[in-house]
């Protein structure tokens, strides 16, 4: 049946007719997610606490509320999908003041989860377990 509608496709393809065939990239463009990271032990230790953030895609850059009001400005993000249903994000946040941020999430229909390693200029690293869901804008396609 399967080798049916890829014959059909080419016979369209000979007529002039528009035929899609393939895998479209997915996009979390123009999307708002909510996360709640919680510390690990060792970043509790030096007074880390839990937080929500709000994450937001626009022009090939994510911003994060509560990194911009610790100084981290918007920064990049990849996404690709590692198996059906499931897609991998990655974003990479730098300030030079306050270090880096690296959030490596998993994304499953409008929930999120994953780590968030927040690497400060002493070369201190602090881990946080990421919790999540969109908030607005349209669902990755998967």
């Amino acid at each position: 049946m399967r080798n049916i509608g890829w014959l059909a496709a080419l016979a369209m393809v000979g007529t002039g007719v528009p035929v899609t065939i393939g895998w479209t990239a997915p996009t979390i463009e123009l999307s708002v997610w909510v996360a709640t990271a919680t510390p690990d032990r060792a970043a509790r230790e030096p007074g880390e606490l839990p937080f929500d953030d709000h994450l937001s895609f626009e022009r090939g850059q994510v911003s994060s509320r509560i990194g911009g009001k610790r100084g981290f400005p918007a920064g990049t993000y990849t996404l690709s999908q590692i198996r059906p249903g499931t897609l991998s994000l990655t974003i990479q946040q730098q300030s030079s003041r306050h270090g880096e941020m690296t959030w490596s999430l998993d994304i499953v229909g409008a929930a999120l989860q994953g780590l968030l390693i927040w690497t400060t200029p002493e070369g201190e690293h602090h881990t946080f377990q990421v919790l999540g869901h969109r908030e607005s804008g349209e669902a990755p396609a998967q």
